[in-house]
């Protein structure tokens, strides 16, 4: 695991299929459990949202925690379809999709862009973390 920076903090972001930011979150996406604002955000956008994105504090690439992976499987269950989960480190992003081995099965993807999309720095930069 990744060493955290002295003030890096976990951010999330909720993504539509046009690239825009509908919400952004301090706390880990596994927070989404307890945090009203951030489900009704995703209900009441279920149809539009592409991505949820998070952090993980450090470099390196990042991976999903057993309960990053059972809140991607709840949230999934809740709204009825499929999302793609991002996670963004100070120097790396990956995405986790559901192949469908299983309910809590999920394929990382690390992801080269030469340009990332405009919220990736920004999440970056809401947790403190600097490529």
């Amino acid at each position: 695991m990744p060493e955290p920076t002295a003030r890096s903090h976990e951010v999330a972001c909720i993504v539509d299929c046009d690239g825009n930011v509908l919400l952004w979150k301090n706390g880990r996406t596994a927070a989404v459990d307890d945090d009203a604002e951030f489900w009704h955000m995703l209900w009441e956008n279920k149809h539009r949202i592409k991505i949820v994105a998070h952090t993980h504090p450090g470099r390196g690439i990042p991976i999903p925690s057993h309960e990053d992976v059972t809140t991607f499987a709840a949230v999934e269950a809740a709204l009825g379809r499929r999302l793609e989960w991002w996670i963004v480190s100070a120097d790396s992003v990956t995405k986790h999709t559901w192949f469908g081995n299983g309910e809590m099965s999920y394929e990382d993807i690390n992801i080269e862009m030469d340009t990332p999309p405009t919220w990736v720095d920004e999440l970056r930069r809401r947790s403190g973390q600097q490529p």
